[in-house]
């Protein structure tokens, strides 16, 4: 009998597709909205929790109107509870001959930093990474110029403006696509970001300072307890920092006090430049005139020299013509004088041979003499001893025989030795008068060779002073042509240099022609450069005077420039809270009513059906079982439906709604 029940509620199901799956589908729409909308809001938070820590985004940011001094760096780290705390650089440009702008930013160590979806971050100070959303306008390697404006001092930030495109990045503080916030460049509204190194930056001081705290470490940066954990850190921020507006704004004065004071130096040193360079060419114009004064006093001095040279030229023809005229009577005399003396000498060896010759007849004669004499001496010796030795009564008579012979030998030859010594005697005599006679002559003669050796003597004194006249002559003379030469010399040497003197006079009048005609050129524009630049000073002080002390804001990530898409994301997963609690309950409401009506339709039509079943026996409980069941199973089945794909599709569908302004990466499950 229960087969029967059973039997016709399978039926049912076969006979009421239409219904059944009706059903099952408002309950899958009723519940699909329910769980989908109940899980999209935190899913999304958790997803930006998950994406703010794998940046680790700061939990505040410290902006001064001035920057970020040392001095405002030692008070906000005395703040508690500080996990870590970095300062950056940023600077807000546009893009070269356009409206675009652009927040550069320092390239951060370890706080807030980026996600890198292509290409890489920078390295060098000439590379750039930069926003996502740009990365079909620069592709990789490209080039991106930059326009800069200067500070009320007229300084610039940034060392560069032209970077080269090595990577495209997302921010976990700037999540709008669209709202980004606003800047002081281009049109107001914040366009785009790029990330740079901090070498490419040219400051004393950091822009913004990047903090983060131990005790908000994992918890969920849109819950009610880490807004006033946050809270709570920013109010002793600003506590630390209330006093650093006025030091800051004294501190700066001074600063600002010193460079005007060094830009005003500056600009009485080009003023002084400027009137040195008129001095100077004042005084130019003045030597130049001097010069041509000095040229043209020593050309007439050169003319002079020339004439002195032609008449010192002249002289010395004169003198050479009469020094080779004396050189002529000197030679002449000198010929004589050689002559003179070769016949002297002459005369003195004919003297002398004679003096020999007469010596060597008159040495003869006294031998001849001498010979005689000793001859006769040593015969009348030899005779004296024979005539001794006859004397002798002992002699014996043949030895007396002997000696008698020899002794008449020896008288007859002494006999005739003196006679032949008589006849030699008047030989002699007449030999020695021929050699008195002769001597006489010598003497004669040797007078006459002294007086020639005096005349000679006297000559040779002559020729002596003509010599010692022709070489002090020669001497002056060369004297005179080294003085002439040296003069010559020193008349081309002085016409080389008044031509160089003349030449460089010249160059350096076309020199200061053109210095002048620059000066006159360039004069008004300095003066107009430096009365510029004076009223620039002016202004500065001007300004330093009006300058106010700067405000500190201590900025959530809320608050932080271009943190509206950090609220905007936060507000849009808060919608979806609402709508959770609102939405699934008109659904469910307007799913009950069709429901009911298409149960009670189903009722309806099941009437003859129920009938039968209680003819057959069955209890109402037994029929009321069978509508019970197939609500029930349809109901449930779509509620399953329903969970499954609130839980996996809805967030999917309201994040693909809301990423084209957003960042955040794919929803996460949760």
């Amino acid at each position: 009998m229960k087969k029967t029940l059973w039997k016709d509620i399978k039926n049912s199901f076969k006979h009421s597709l239409g219904r059944f799956f009706s059903i099952m589908l408002l309950m899958a729409l009723g519940s699909f909205a329910l769980v989908g909308l109940f899980v999209t809001g935190p899913d999304m938070r958790e997803t930006g929790k998950s994406y703010f820590e794998k940046l680790n985004v700061a939990d505040l940011s410290v902006i001064g109107d001035y920057g970020i001094r040392e001095a405002d760096q030692k008070v906000i780290e005395k703040a508690k509870g500080i996990d870590d705390v970095e300062y950056i650089y940023l600077k807000d440009v546009v893009v070269k001959n356009s409206d675009v702008s652009f927040r550069l930013f320092s390239k951060p160590k370890d706080i807030s930093k980026y996600e890198v979806e292509k290409g890489r971050m920078p390295t060098k100070k000439n590379e750039i990474a930069i926003d996502v959303n740009y990365q079909d306008q620069y592709p990789i390697n490209s080039t991106i110029s930059f326009s800069e404006k200067s500070d009320a001092l007229g300084s610039k930030v940034l060392k560069r403006t032209s970077f080269k495109v090595v990577g495209y990045v997302q921010s976990g503080e700037i999540l709008s696509k669209e709202n980004k916030g606003q800047t002081t460049a281009g049109t107001g509204s914040l366009d785009s970001f790029g990330v740079i190194s901090k070498n490419a930056f040219d400051s004393d001081v950091y822009m913004m300072a990047k903090i983060t705290f131990k005790d908000t470490k994992g918890m969920d940066p849109y819950s009610d307890e880490y807004t006033d954990l946050i809270q709570k850190h920013k109010d002793d921020l600003n506590k630390l920092l209330v006093d650093q507006p006025q030091l800051t704004l004294t501190s700066i004065k001074d600063d600002a006090n010193e460079t005007i004071q060094k830009n005003q130096d500056k600009l009485d040193d080009a003023k002084k430049e400027l009137d040195d360079a008129r001095n100077q060419l004042t005084d130019a114009s003045v030597q130049i005139n001097d010069a041509k004064s000095l040229i043209a006093s020593n050309e007439q001095k050169l003319n002079d020299a020339k004439k002195q040279i032609e008449d010192g030229q002249k002289q010395i023809n004169q003198n050479e013509a009469l020094l080779k005229k004396k050189q002529q009577e000197y030679q002449n005399g000198l010929n004589e004088y050689n002559q003179k003396s070769a016949q002297v000498t002459a005369a003195q060896k004919e003297i002398d041979n004679a003096q020999n010759q007469i010596n060597e007849n008159k040495a003869k004669l006294e031998n001849g003499k001498a010979q005689y004499e000793s001859g006769i001496a040593t015969l009348n010796e030899n005779i004296q001893k024979i005539e001794y030795a006859l004397q002798q009564p002992d002699l014996p008579e043949e030895q007396r025989a002997q000696y008698q012979q020899q002794l008449a030998l020896l008288q007859t030859q002494l006999s005739q030795v003196e006679s032949e010594y008589q006849v030699f005697l008047q030989t002699y005599q007449s030999g020695m008068a021929q050699v008195e006679a002769a001597n006489q002559q010598l003497n004669a003669k040797r007078k006459e060779l002294e007086s020639a050796k005096a005349q000679l003597s006297q000559a040779q004194t002559t020729l002596n002073q003509a010599q010692v006249q022709l070489t002090s002559g020669r001497q002056q003379l060369q004297s005179a042509k080294n003085q002439l030469q040296s003069a010559k010399s020193q008349y081309e040497s002085g016409k080389t240099q008044l031509a160089s003197a003349k030449e460089e006079l010249a160059s350096k009048e076309q020199e200061y022609l053109n210095k002048k005609s620059e000066f006159d050129e360039k004069e008004p524009d300095a003066l107009k450069e430096i009365e510029e630049n004076q009223e620039k000073i002016d202004d500065a002080k001007d300004s330093l005077n009006q300058l106010t002390a700067p405000v500190y804001n201590v900025d959530t990530r809320r608050e932080i420039p271009g943190g509206e898409g950090y609220k905007i994301y936060e507000t849009v997963s808060e919608i979806v809270d609402s709508l959770a609690k609102i939405f699934p309950v008109f659904l469910y409401f307007v799913a009950a009513l069709v429901t009911l009506t298409t149960m009670a339709r189903f009722v309806d039509e099941e009437r003859i059906n129920a009938g039968t079943l209680r003819a057959l026996g069955y209890e109402d409980h037994d029929i009321i079982k069978k509508f019970c069941v197939y609500g029930f199973v349809a109901g449930m089945l779509g509620t399953i439906l329903g969970v499954i794909l609130g839980h996996t599709l809805l967030p999917f569908i309201v994040y693909n709604a809301y990423h084209n302004g957003f960042i955040v990466p794919t929803i996460e499950m949760h």
